[in-house]
């Protein structure tokens, strides 16, 4: 891989990004496939592994130009900012060898950053508040339900104020959840398909191995601090900071629980492995709490005894 030449690079790298194109514009016209657009990062995942920082830049650019030419321009540039740059500052870290977690830290923290400069430009010069906007669909959502169902005599036990309030409140961390969850899956998901490509020798990280950093539990306990430092401050709000704080915290351990899961059913019979799979996507969503917790005990006491 190592031995390619700039024009191998740049042919392969032009070759892909097509592709990527390609799958953005089904993601974009083909109803059902909209739901996998936060997922065509892999495409420039595999290509800044494969070739380079350059070339993954130069192959979004690229992308992004050629679907401003066929969709429309504001819509390829959120596509090039939102999902293709931090599939590049994945691919990077994959490139340069790093652990599991950096390379996804890398991916989630340069989607945040763009994510916010992209609603501040979009405030600035558009004057459109991207977070006012999405409150307010969330909003006329709950009254479309509210009125539904009092035109079919069903009693309503929601608040749509309460709804709306809480949807307000974790709007911070649902878009710090989203980005981690993302590069979590992106990340994986190349790997899978770079394991298939001929030329390939290198031992890729699997699912059992995504760790926390060993420091995890140190940085806790700065934030917890920090966070209850706050509470003295009159200009923030207390309440809505724990609960983001919380909700990020509870989603990074899942992640871990996850990866303790996998490491586990790892070992069994593959028929057994099987069959603890289906009925985990059965039993799962009523055990997050509990994969949550399993994930913070390894995080502290490292079970898996793995190097971090």
């Amino acid at each position: 891989m190592n031995n390619k030449t700039n024009r191998q690079r740049l042919v392969e790298s032009a070759i892909i990004s097509v592709l990527g194109v390609i799958i953005s514009l089904i993601c974009t016209y083909v109803p059902f496939f909209n739901l996998f657009i936060s997922f065509v990062g892999i495409v420039y995942i595999i290509i800044t592994f494969r070739n380079g920082i350059k070339y993954g830049i130069l192959s979004a650019f690229v992308s992004s130009f050629l679907l401003s030419l066929i969709t429309d321009p504001m819509y390829a540039i959120t596509l090039g900012l939102v999902f293709f740059l931090p599939g590049i500052s994945i691919g990077y870290g994959l490139n340069k060898n790093k652990n599991p977690f950096y390379s996804i830290s890398l991916g989630f923290i340069t989607s945040i950053l763009v994510i916010i400069l992209y609603t501040k430009l979009a405030s600035l010069i558009f004057g459109i508040d991207i977070v006012q906007t999405l409150i307010q669909t969330f909003k006329e959502a709950v009254e479309i339900q509210e009125k539904m169902m009092k035109d079919l005599n069903v009693d309503n036990t929601l608040d749509s104020l309460n709804i709306v309030d809480m949807i307000s409140t974790v709007i911070p961390s649902m878009i710090v959840i989203s980005s981690i969850a993302i590069s979590f899956i992106n990340y994986y998901v190349s790997i899978y398909f770079l394991k298939r490509i001929k030329g390939i020798s290198k031992d890729f990280p699997t699912l059992k191995e995504f760790t926390l950093p060993g420091n995890i539990s140190f940085g806790i306990s700065i934030i917890l601090l920090l966070t209850l430092i706050s509470s003295t401050l009159e200009w923030i709000y207390y309440q809505t900071l724990v609960t983001n704080v919380t909700l990020i915290f509870f989603f990074m351990f899942l992640l871990q629980g996850i990866a303790v899961f996998s490491y586990i059913i790892d070992k069994k019979p593959k028929i057994f492995k099987s069959t603890i799979i289906v009925l985990s996507i059965f039993i799962a969503p009523v055990m997050l709490n509990a994969i949550s917790l399993i994930g913070l005990a390894d995080s502290v006491f490292n079970f898996r005894k793995i190097r971090r």
